[in-house]
């Protein structure tokens, strides 16, 4: 035998597929992220607390595609009226 056992060829330059092998390339895939959840209840009622709401990755970047967007949770201060009425001394 002569020449190279395999042909070998870069993919998704540009995301303009090309062969390896005789097969196309995989296609760039994009990340898809689902819905925020709906926040959390307060971790305290007074005194200040937090929330928070989170997504997942339902599917990763593949072959090049747009990554995921960050943050996957986010926090958010709630029950922040004081737990006890201030006492004039």
């Amino acid at each position: 035998c002569t020449g190279p056992l395999r042909d070998v060829a870069p993919c998704n330059q540009a995301h303009n597929a090309t062969l390896v092998d005789g097969r196309a390339c995989p296609q760039p895939q994009d990340c898809v992220l689902s819905d925020w959840t709906q926040w959390t209840d307060c971790s305290a009622t007074c005194g200040g607390g937090q929330r928070y709401q989170e997504r997942k990755v339902k599917q990763p970047a593949q072959s090049g595609g747009r990554p995921c967007e960050r943050p996957l949770k986010r926090t958010d201060a709630c029950g922040l009226k004081p737990c006890h009425a201030a006492v004039d001394c």
